[in-house]
């Protein structure tokens, strides 16, 4: 799958943790159509949770971290605590039988054209003229702003694009889908993705949307792995929100048939039970084992699946606290690890 820094632009969307108002699915500026993989990151809904909260908190204290936000800000002008509202992607499979998907997107904020492209210049970043904009080669242009050394100026494999459209729009596209990314972005084109619209629809205050033609997605893996096994999934969606009281997350999956869903709820019916067995009290567990089975069981208790004809849904409803106590757990064993001595 080509988009060799797509991680590190989610990662920035995260990072954006302005305290605003749910920021909805853009309705304009997108190459239209369902593509079969499509996202959207509102960091703006991110912001006003609560566990968007702890992560600040959190991040405020790694001092690694700060020093790139600070960085970042000093070479481009873009604070990212504060500057980046939303991104959205989607991507289509390559043509010609192509193991491989490519992306574009909008990455919307507040953004200093004139500083982003006078620092890529001054970097050496290479770039070609697409409809009358700059559009700078991404791997060169995230190098820059993390390494201080002289640019390498070599092509990279699957290259992806960075065109500040304007004040408020910056362009991200792999090369194949970039010349319709920027004609779109330019026209301002109406859009709408069917699969992203109806997951926003099921989570309270939806920060996180995937939407997903899942047959398409494994006809691409089945070039990669031939003996991979269809699931009899036709298309699902994924929501990831907070209410005042819980994280919620709701998937919904259309099938093939009513057979197969049938099957697959049966299925998920029977872990969620060999789970919760699994979960159970033990006298030999340890405090620590023991409130970590009953967050679990918790956590297992909460997901819920049914079916209907042909379609599947999962909701889960998650105490926010715990899932707040969790993520800070997850982010001080991580910064553990990375400050523990290598090979021991």
């Amino acid at each position: 799958m080509v988009f060799p820094n797509m991680r590190t632009h989610l990662s920035c969307a995260l990072l954006a943790l302005a305290a605003a108002a749910q920021a909805a699915l853009p309705t304009s500026g997108l190459p239209s159509g369902d593509y079969p993989i499509a996202a959207h990151i509102s960091a703006e809904s991110f912001a006003a949770t609560k566990l968007g909260k702890a992560l600040e908190l959190a991040s405020a204290s790694d001092a690694e971290e700060a020093a790139t936000l600070r960085k970042i800000k000093e070479r481009l002008g873009l604070d990212l605590n504060k500057d980046v509202r939303d991104i959205t992607l989607q991507a289509a499979p390559a043509k010609g039988g192509d193991a491989r998907a490519y992306f574009s997107g909008l990455l919307r904020g507040r953004f200093d054209k004139s500083k982003i492209e006078g620092f890529a210049a001054s970097r050496k970043v290479p770039h070609k003229t697409i409809a009358g904009l700059k559009a700078w080669e991404g791997d060169r242009l995230l190098k820059a702003l993390t390494d201080d050394t002289e640019p390498d100026n070599s092509k990279s494999d699957g290259e992806f694009y960075v065109v500040v459209l304007d004040g408020s729009t910056l362009v991200l596209a792999d090369e194949p889908l970039l010349d319709s990314a920027v004609a779109a972005a330019k026209a301002n084109l109406p859009w709408k993705h069917a699969g992203l619209a109806e997951a926003v629809s099921k989570a309270s205050n939806a920060w996180l949307v995937i939407a997903a033609d899942i047959q398409a997605v494994e006809k691409l893996n089945a070039a990669n792995d031939p003996e991979a096994a269809p699931s009899g999934a036709k298309t699902g969606n994924i929501g990831l929100g907070e209410d005042a009281k819980n994280v919620q997350i709701r998937v919904n999956a259309d099938f093939i048939s009513e057979a197969k869903a049938k099957d697959s709820l049966a299925q998920l019916q029977g872990l969620l039970g060999f789970a919760q067995l699994g979960l159970m009290p033990n006298a030999e567990d340890s405090p620590e084992d023991a409130k970590n089975k009953r967050d679990l069981l918790l956590l297992v208790q909460g997901l819920k699946v049914d079916g209907s004809g042909n379609k599947l849904s999962i909701s889960l409803d998650y105490p926010v606290e715990k899932a707040v106590e969790a993520l800070l757990k997850a982010v001080a064993e991580a910064k553990a690890a990375e400050a523990a001595p290598k090979g021991k």
